[in-house]
């Protein structure tokens, strides 16, 4: 799934939030397998802020962002087919 956005109109929130749902919608009518890092992303946005992970209210930084959604995707894979 695409990185969450922060600080955005809620309008702008919920046409991410189709988006993926959208996006997961389709992985499941393909056979893909959908990733949402979403929870882990806000769960260290609201321990540590997302600043120092933000380029923008839209956009990761490099290197802490890349490597926050990258991590993200990797444990929410992991939990994903340990549940499995």
């Amino acid at each position: 799934a695409p990185w969450s956005f922060t600080g955005q109109d809620e309008t702008i929130n919920n046409l991410g939030i189709s988006f993926r749902n959208a996006l997961q919608e389709m992985c499941a009518g393909s056979g893909y397998q959908y990733i949402n890092p979403d929870p882990i992303i806000i769960s260290v946005f609201n321990e540590e802020g997302a600043g120092k992970y933000m380029h923008n209210t839209l956009h990761p930084n490099a290197p802490q962002g890349v490597g926050l959604y990258s991590y993200a995707v990797l444990k929410a894979a992991h939990e994903q087919r340990a549940a499995s």
